[in-house]
């Protein structure tokens, strides 16, 4: 019986992908920025090339979380979003920081990692239908991620601000 609700649980979360997936409504376009101070980090600390993961995820997260939206109340209409990263860390060293560091373990290296991120939804008239400012770091080493990506907290943090994002056209 144990084993039905997991299955049950990964069968329906399956299924609600592969409806976003086959859907007919067109991906809401998601403009994702990131902040100096950001910028700034990731040339210094991270690497360049981690701003595109960052970047996906969030386009892929808050592009869902649009989608949804749209489909279960179809009145929003075309639904657009602009985001800045305003800060973010990673949970592990990223690919740079171990090849400057080779003392660093990819997987034993361990740091609280998370992001903030604010957010502005608008309609298709431009009218701003909802905003967020979020921020989501792992209390202590003790609650990190377990997963060994070096993003694992921050897209966590990104997962949540859609999520938020969406509960937030889900009351319009």
């Amino acid at each position: 019986m144990r084993l039905r609700v997991p299955i049950l649980l990964l069968l329906t979360a399956f299924a609600a992908s592969a409806a976003l997936a086959a859907s007919d409504a067109p991906r809401p376009a998601v403009t994702v920025t990131f902040s100096a101070f950001a910028q700034a980090k990731i040339k210094e600390k991270f690497g360049a090339r981690e701003a595109g993961e960052i970047r996906d995820e969030v386009v892929r997260a808050v592009g869902d979380s649009l989608l949804k939206a749209t489909l279960a109340n179809p009145a929003l209409g075309a639904l657009s979003a602009e985001v800045e990263v305003t800060d973010l860390d990673p949970t592990h060293p990223t690919r740079e920081q171990s090849v400057e560091q080779p003392g660093l373990d990819i997987l034993r290296s361990k740091s609280v990692g998370g992001a903030t991120l604010k957010g502005v939804v608008h309609d298709a008239s431009g009218k701003e239908v909802a905003s967020l400012t979020f921020k989501r770091y792992a209390p202590d080493l003790t609650t990190i991620s377990a997963s060994g990506d070096a993003w694992a907290d921050a897209r966590i943090t990104i997962r949540m601000f859609a999520s938020k994002l969406g509960a937030q056209l889900a009351r319009l």
